[in-house]
């Protein structure tokens, strides 16, 4: 089974812009509503950037569909008789609370597609710059493995430097 946060397309005749269509999908997928957003894509980082959001990351050199990540911070849960309908296609079963460390396990494992990988590392800097990211036993703080802080790395024969 292949997990990953909330995602979707976005669609010209459905959705005004990337950030709309994300505000729509959290709430057909996750049934969250509202919450401070933030894109995870600076500005202008490519070539082509416009004002009020960045391109896009593309899939790969020959896609012409960029990729777009956002984080929202304490949305709240839609009323159950207001939730927007699921796609008929789509199998969704949703987990509230999925620690750093079982993010970054089931990346390891191959469990996530790349999109979803990347847009799950960069929601865990968001969070961390914004002081959001509670610190785990033998998790990552920091950006070092826990309880290494301060000791130095010795080198193995044959690593390079």
């Amino acid at each position: 089974m292949i997990v990953g946060p909330v995602a979707g397309g976005c669609e010209p005749e459905k959705h005004t812009d990337p950030a709309h269509a994300a505000v729509l999908e959290l709430e057909e997928e996750a049934h969250l509503i509202g919450g401070k957003w933030y894109s995870l894509l600076e500005e202008g980082g490519r070539e082509g950037g416009r004002e009020g959001g960045a391109a896009g990351a593309p899939a790969d050199k020959y896609s012409t569909c960029p990729f777009h990540f956002y984080l929202v911070v304490d949305p709240e849960r839609e009323e159950e008789g207001n939730v927007r309908g699921r796609d008929e296609e789509e199998l969704l079963v949703v987990h509230r609370g999925v620690s750093e460390k079982e993010v970054r396990r089931l990346i390891r494992e191959g469990r996530m597609t790349i999109p979803a990988a990347c847009g799950s590392l960069l929601a865990l800097d968001k969070l961390r710059e914004l002081n959001l990211l509670k610190p785990e036993e033998g998790g990552r703080e920091g950006g070092r493995e826990g309880g290494r802080e301060g000791r130095k790395r010795r080198r193995r024969p044959g690593w390079p430097r």
